[in-house]
C-alpha cells in the first residue's frame, strides 16, 4: 500500500470500518492533486485540468507522441472516474456497510493512483 493510503485508511480498514477507509484514501487522492497543481478545484474538474492531455497540471504518461496523450487521456479518466465512482458516493450519500475484499481492492487502487502521482512531471501553463 501507498504510505497516504496506509496512513489515511489503514487503521480504519483493521477495525473494520471499510466505508470509511474507502472515502479516506480517496479524499487523499484528491488533495494531493489539489496540493500538486495549487488548483483550487474538486472532484472532475480538477481531474480533467490536472490530468488534461492537452495542457497537464501533471503528466502521467510514460509514452510520447499520440501515445503519450491517450496515456494522459486515460490516466485523467482513471482518476475522474475514481472520484465519481468511489468517493463521491461515500462523500454525499449515508454511510453502508461494506464488505472487506472489495474496499482492499479500492484500497489498492487508490495506491496506484497515488504511485502514479510520486511519478508524475509537474508542467506550467498559461492559465
Amino acid at each position: 500500500m501507498h504510505p497516504v493510503v496506509a496512513a489515511a485508511a489503514g487503521r480504519l480498514f483493521e477495525e473494520g470500518n471499510y466505508f470509511h477507509a474507502e472515502l479516506e484514501a480517496f479524499k487523499t487522492l484528491e488533495h494531493r492533486v489539489r496540493q500538486l497543481t495549487g488548483l483550487d478545484l474538486s472532484g472532475d474538474g480538477l481531474m480533467t485540468q490536472a490530468f488534461s492531455a492537452n495542457h497537464p497540471r501533471l503528466d502521467l504518461s510514460t509514452a510520447s507522441g499520440q501515445s503519450g496523450k491517450d496515456q494522459q487521456t486515460g490516466y485523467m479518466h482513471l482518476f475522474r472516474g475514481a472520484i465519481a465512482a468511489v468517493r463521491n458516493p461515500k462523500a454525499h450519500d449515508p454511510h453502508r456497510e461494506l464488505e472487506p475484499a472489495p474496499t482492499l481492492e479500492y484500497l489498492a487502487l487508490a495506491s496506484l493512483l497515488h504511485r502514479r502521482l510520486d511519478t508524475a512531471e509537474k508542467r506550467e501553463t498559461d492559465d
